[in-house]
Order: structure tokens, then C-alpha cells, then sequence
């Protein structure tokens, strides 16, 4: 027989805070040999932070054709000790669009998880006290848009 006891309350409690959300174009054109290349033709964010301490929310879009300016933007908005949720549908797509892999390696960041499983995609990135997750929207909504 178990032995009853009371669950103790949590220490803390976090919700995510700091979002972006992104989508990207392409300019698809088949070679010769009738491969299909996908080259980056534009793409447009949206951060969007939680705020308890205000009585609204923080909104910031962008639109964008150079995709330095893109990863220039969402590590401005990477901040110390608040992870910073990136969101796309059919992120592995947009995110290879954007050389995202590459691009955070050279600034430093450092992929610490790796998760691609059918449409399920969730890689975290971390460089010192700053972490980047990058989620697949398709994680929890299995459509097309």
C-alpha cells in the first residue's frame, strides 16, 4: 500500500515570453537535369513578446529581402536568460531557405538539440546564457496553408 503525501508547490513557474514567427518565399527554377532550386526571394517576421509588466503586448514586424538583416534581427531579440521561441510552418523548409544552421554557428551558437521526425521538427540552439528554440508549427497543427 502507498503511503499518502502532499504535492509540494512549484518553485517556479515560467511561461514562454519572447516569440518570433516567420515565413519565406522562393523563387523555385528546375535545371537542366530537372532539379528544382529553391532561391530565397523575400521573407516577414513577427516579435512578439508577452508582457505582464505593461498593459499591452510588444509587436514588431519585419519584412525583409536580405537574409543577414533576418539573423541580425532575431539575435537582437535573443536575450539573456529568456528563451527566444522561433516558430515557422514547415520550419525545416523556411529555416534551410535562411541557412539558419549555418548562420547561428558562425555567430556562435551552438545546436544542442536536434529532434526531425516526420513533420516533427525542434532544434534549440544555445550561446552562453542566450537559448533559441526553433519549432515547427506543424509540431501541433498538421495542415497546409
Amino acid at each position: 500500500m502507498r503511503v499518502s503525501h502532499y504535492i509540494t508547490d512549484n518553485k517556479t513557474s515560467q511561461y514562454p515570453t519572447d516569440f518570433i514567427f516567420f515565413d519565406t518565399e522562393t523563387t523555385p527554377t528546375v535545371s537542366v537535369n530537372g532539379d528544382i532550386d529553391q532561391p530565397f526571394k523575400l521573407g516577414v517576421g513577427l516579435y512578439w513578446r508577452r508582457r505582464d509588466d505593461q498593459p499591452s503586448d510588444t509587436l514588431e514586424y519585419i519584412k525583409f529581402t536580405d537574409i543577414g538583416k533576418f539573423w541580425d534581427w532575431v539575435i537582437a531579440h535573443t536575450l539573456a536568460k529568456r528563451k527566444l521561441i522561433l516558430v515557422a510552418h514547415n520550419i525545416q523548409f523556411d529555416f534551410m531557405v535562411l541557412g539558419g544552421f549555418s548562420y547561428l554557428r558562425l555567430k556562435g551558437f551552438e545546436l544542442t538539440k536536434l529532434i526531425t521526425n516526420g513533420k516533427t521538427n525542434i532544434f534549440t540552439y544555445r550561446r552562453d546564457k542566450q537559448t533559441i528554440l526553433c519549432l515547427d508549427n506543424m509540431n501541433y497543427f498538421v495542415t497546409s496553408i
